[in-house]
């Protein structure tokens, strides 16, 4: 988790995550395209569920981070700036529930991802640590 829970809740909007819900979207419909067509092939009721459950964990994540926030910006008092509200924030928030709650939508994004077909998760695998690599060697030679 991130310092604090701002912060936490900006990362699952920007940077990497950015995207997130637009590709567990797309990955649902790839679950439930026949595997004639290169999909899972399994009921689109249940690729459904798998992205509904999904995103009713994050979300509760998402909440718990936001009521937090917004109780500790309710206390703030007068005078004291934005940071104080974030160590206020990170201080009020419950470590171990909001851990089991991320965990728990980690859990629902392994049973979408479980859907893909093997061949096709290793190819994206390679893939990734392609970009990786890349990445890697032009922050390199930019260090220079």
């Amino acid at each position: 988790m991130a310092e604090s829970p701002t912060t936490a809740r900006q990362m699952l909007r920007s940077g990497p995550f950015s995207g997130l819900r637009d590709n567990i979207r797309a990955l649902g419909q790839y679950a439930a395209d026949p595997a004639a067509n290169g999909g899972s092939g399994i009921p689109e009721k249940d690729a459904t569920q798998l992205v509904s459950n999904f995103f009713r964990a994050l979300e509760n994540y998402d909440l718990t981070l936001y009521n937090v926030v917004r109780t500790a910006k309710q206390q703030k008092k007068k005078g004291d700036d934005e940071a104080k509200a974030d160590l206020d924030a990170a201080a009020a928030l419950d470590q171990q529930a909001a851990a089991q709650q991320l965990q728990a939508a980690v859990q629902q994004l392994d049973k979408l991802i479980a859907t893909v077909p093997r061949d096709v998760l290793d190819k994206s695998r390679q893939v990734l640590e392609r970009v990786h690599s890349k990445q890697a060697a032009a922050a390199a030679s930019s260090a220079v």
